[in-house]
């Protein structure tokens, strides 16, 4: 992008001392080892300023998110922003985004991970596949062939593991406290759909400022569980939730072929999703089953919501289970089995049951040390999930 005509791009990091990182790479390539003019430059990191201009027109520049009025009112057409999960989200959203939109320009984000915050958030948007324009990926230290392996293991071995698994493998975490510890986005996020004949079931956590969650769910022959679509919304009535559920059950129909004597007598077919083909003699019927839950599990508090969803065809069952209890069998389903595979996952695009897998978290006493029952944060589709487990595990009778 430099060394095309006019084009502007800037390497903003929270110091400049951290931006020099990036830039430092460009000015040994462009200005020590290929002598390439400019017509202006200045590389003062102690000054914090550090800049190149080329004859062609086009220039790069290092800003600081610690002065942000400083990014403002430039049109760019790139920008890479370095250690990025140390600064604020609101420097993106606020000062950088504006800035790419005269220019149509691209942005990089390189970081550690820093928790789940808004750097989080992005990564997510890049594993969407509803996300065209977005791209993501993990680099972890194993994979940089310049950095021996013993001293990866060293670390390993001396580092706090929370530390280890954040600083040498890219990976996102609360470094303690996480309610299900043993999940994790390399071993339980798949793309695997549910098979035919494969036992689905939906799980359902009522909300409105808080968001309605409902899971689909399937369970293959070995009793893993596997979440493979996910309702995750806010400010939506329960009606219109209905509405949407059904709507989306379309999506997961199932169909039958039956044969029958042509004397039979059969009613309208109207509204159906029935066919009808074949001979004189015997005609083909295309059964739609859409049906095909053994049950929806949900909240047993919410009433209301549950007579509303059974005048729109949605029939629920509910049941007051233990959570401590909940909480320890969907433990015990990501537990890997002899094959070291575990019990249960997540579809990738269920980007917000991932997110709660990894947020869910107990609260810290200064006083008491840590308390028993996990923080009412990020626990919408966690509570959810652990509906059914609690009714699968006790082996309830189909609903249908």
């Amino acid at each position: 992008m430099i060394l095309a005509p006019d084009t502007r791009g800037w390497i903003v990091s929270r110091t400049y001392q951290l931006g020099d990182k990036v830039f430092r790479e460009i000015y040994s390539d462009l200005i020590m080892k290929f002598g390439i003019e400019t017509v202006r430059r200045n590389y003062s990191l102690k000054g914090g300023s550090m800049y190149l201009e080329f004859p062609w027109g086009s220039s790069v520049e290092v800003k600081s998110a610690d002065h942000p009025d400083s990014l403002l009112g430039e049109g760019l057409d790139w920008l890479i922003f370095d250690e990025c999960a140390a600064c604020a989200g609101n420097i993106w959203e606020q000062y950088l985004r504006p800035t790419l939109s005269d220019r149509q320009g691209w942005a990089i984000f390189i970081s550690t991970p820093r928790g789940y915050n808004w750097f989080y958030d992005l990564y997510m948007r890049g594993q969407d596949v509803n996300h065209h324009d977005w791209s993501s990926w993990r680099f972890p230290t194993s994979g940089n062939v310049f950095i021996p392996g013993d001293e990866i293991e060293a670390a390993r071995k001396t580092l706090p593991k929370g530390t280890f698994r954040q600083e040498y493998g890219a990976e996102f975490i609360i470094q303690s406290a996480q309610v299900y510890a043993d999940f994790s986005e390399d071993i339980n996020i798949t793309d695997i759909l549910p098979e035919r004949g494969w036992l689905r079931y939906r799980a359902i956590d009522f909300g409105y400022e808080n968001p309605f969650v409902c899971l689909y769910i399937a369970v293959d022959p070995e009793d893993r569980v596997y979440i493979y679509d996910e309702i995750y919304e806010r400010h939506i009535t329960i009606e219109a939730m209905a509405t949407m559920m059904n709507k989306g059950d379309r999506l997961y129909e199932e169909t039958e072929i039956i044969e029958i004597p042509c004397k039979w007598v059969l009613g309208s077919l109207e509204d159906t999703g029935c066919t009808l083909s074949g001979s004189e003699e015997y005609r083909r019927l295309r059964v739609v089953k859409r049906n095909i839950y053994e049950f929806t599990v949900c909240d047993p508090s919410g009433k209301g919501q549950r007579a509303t969803l059974m005048e729109n065809g949605i029939i629920t069952i509910a049941n007051r289970s233990d959570k401590l209890r909940g909480i320890e069998l969907v433990r015990q389903q990501l537990i890997r089995r002899g094959d070291g595979k575990p019990g249960l996952y997540v579809h990738r695009k269920c980007i917000n049951t991932i997110k709660e897998f990894n947020q869910y978290s107990y609260e810290d006493d200064t006083i008491f040390g840590r308390k028993e029952e996990p923080k009412k944060e990020s626990d919408h589709a966690m509570d959810a999930l652990r509906y059914f487990i609690a009714f699968w595990r006790q082996g309830l009778i189909s609903q249908r």
